[in-house]
């Protein structure tokens, strides 16, 4: 481990107030960058100051302070940053991936900055990893990571890729859940008394009230006499901060406690099913304060199958169609570098 310090010539940025700059079009104007944690930290662009000389591309952002504090962004493009944003310069050559992999690692320190603390004085003492000690998948091998993440894209193409099937019930246009799903509750197995496996070993899914990664909490060996929940089922939180968290389970799979099992009563596409998890976890504000779904999800009003919204048919297509090109240019402007 070694100190930012080490790494990065740290200064203190521009210090600017963004109500007292003249607001114009990105393709007209110099990158504003401020403690927020998304869009890259660019709250506007502004136009260039006469005599204020913004940073350099390739410069990190870094947040000292705020609910964002440490939020560490690779800037692409000259910028001027606001209050409390320190400005981070490579000492030495590094690739767009190692960089991006460090804006991670001083991230991961932001636990040290509760209660209001600031890292204005303490940031270049913070310690990140070496160089040698980066994971193989950082350096040159980054390629094989997006080469991972495109193969998975084409996963999820061939997932969509089934006919839509448009079952018409009667003319309403939303109908209850039962009616559409037959409602089962779950296995109410216990994770502790189960043997755990890994994936590739046959394990079978066990889905939680998690509200991440389809709800798969891990994977465990099959349980003599007892039956997994089919492939093709939906699993439904019950209760819990994720109530009503819903996914398509996709290979068959055992369920915790307040899991209920939704078995589609009529042949859908995964983008269908899809579209009704999301309707069904859009009920989720009907169950603050603890209160629990467990007698009232079959009540629940959805989309009648005949009402569908057209866009419903090819959505996921085209959101991986949408990934695949600036995952492209990403492979192409990998092996980029930066320096001071």
């Amino acid at each position: 481990m070694i100190k930012v310090s080490d790494v990065f010539e740290v200064k203190y940025g521009h210090s600017l107030e963004l109500n007292r700059l003249t607001m114009v079009a990105p393709s007209a104007g110099v990158a504003f960058v401020s403690r927020k944690m998304d869009d890259n930290g660019i709250s506007a662009y502004v136009e260039k100051i006469p005599g204020v000389e913004p940073a350099s591309a390739g410069s990190l952002s870094c947040a000292l302070g705020g609910n964002g504090v440490l939020t560490t962004h690779l800037q692409e493009q000259p910028f001027y940053v606001g209050r409390d944003v320190s400005l981070l310069k490579p000492r030495f050559e590094l690739t767009k991936a190692q960089i991006l992999y460090y804006c991670m690692c001083i991230k991961a320190n932001r636990f040290r900055y509760s209660y209001g603390r600031q890292a204005n004085r303490t940031l270049k003492d913070l310690l990140i990893p070496d160089l040698h000690s980066f994971p193989a998948w950082v350096g040159p091998a980054s390629a094989g990571v997006l080469d991972s993440f495109a193969t998975r894209l084409e996963g999820l193409l061939a997932f969509a890729a089934d006919d839509l099937h448009y079952v018409a019930i009667d003319d309403r246009e939303l109908v209850p859940l039962a009616e559409v799903f037959d409602v089962r509750y779950g296995h109410s197995l216990e994770l502790n008394r189960l043997e755990q496996v890994s994936s590739g070993e046959g394990g079978v899914p066990f889905v939680s009230r998690k509200m991440g990664d389809n709800g798969v909490a891990a994977f465990v060996k099959l349980v003599d006499g007892l039956e997994p929940a089919p492939a093709g089922d939906l699993s439904c939180a019950l209760s819990g901060n994720g109530v009503l968290s819903t996914f398509v389970q996709d290979r068959p799979f055992y369920t915790a406690f307040h899991i209920a099992c939704l078995r589609p009563r009529f042949s859908f596409s995964h983008e269908q099913l899809l579209y009704y998890c999301a309707c069904i976890w859009a009920n989720r504000h009907r169950y603050s304060f603890g209160r629990q779904a467990n007698r009232t999800l079959r009540d629940l009003l959805l989309p009648a199958p005949s009402k569908l919204p057209g866009w419903v048919d090819g959505g996921l297509s085209r959101v991986v169609r949408e990934l695949a090109s600036p995952l492209e240019q990403l492979k192409t402007n990998q092996s980029g570098t930066y320096v001071s």
